[in-house]
């Protein structure tokens, strides 16, 4: 079997290129939510680490030296992908809207947090709030024959983020 290494550049614009089709995309209307927020937060993260242990891979095949002017260039080529990539996540209106703060992003960190000035962060008190809704109204689901056990783990887990910091839970009404 023949396997063709490709040069770590040609990787970054693969990268770039896959990525701008599949992306979800932070609009305006409807207002994104701050969970949603989150969730594109982790899922970048798990796809940079992929990206980077990939691009590291063919660095080590090409025998870039790192410290190297050429491993320099490959860094800050990576820098500048995974910025590109978060700009496809914005809509035409919410680019429009924000363009002038999007300006003076350097790279994914800032990008996060300007987001999450804009729309918010998931909070402590959002996520007992949310457990606290679910626990409320949560049952056994007997259609995809949950077991007793898996049910009560899934209960324990919600009453373990609901009673985060308080000793007694309360109903919510």
């Amino acid at each position: 079997m023949v396997t063709t290494m490709r040069h770590p550049i040609e990787i970054l614009q693969n990268f770039e290129e896959n990525f701008r089709e599949s992306v979800p995309k932070i609009t305006l209307k409807p207002k994104m939510s701050k969970r949603k927020l989150q969730d594109i937060q982790i899922k970048f993260a798990q796809d940079t680490e992929d990206m980077s242990t990939i691009l590291n891979t063919a660095v080590k095949n090409y025998n870039i030296v790192q410290g190297s002017e050429e491993a320099q260039k490959i860094e800050a080529r990576f820098k500048k992908t995974r910025l590109r990539i978060l700009m496809s996540y914005l809509s035409k209106d919410f680019e429009g809207r924000y363009k002038d703060e999007l300006r003076g992003l350097t790279g994914s960190t800032d990008f996060f947090q300007l987001l999450g000035e804009i729309i918010g962060t998931v909070s402590d008190a959002d996520l007992v709030k949310e457990a606290k809704v679910k626990l409320a109204d949560i049952s056994r689901d007997t259609e995809e024959e949950e077991t007793y056990i898996r049910f009560i783990k899934r209960v324990s887990n919600l009453a373990r983020i609901a009673s985060k910091n308080v000793d007694i839970l309360t109903p919510l009404h």
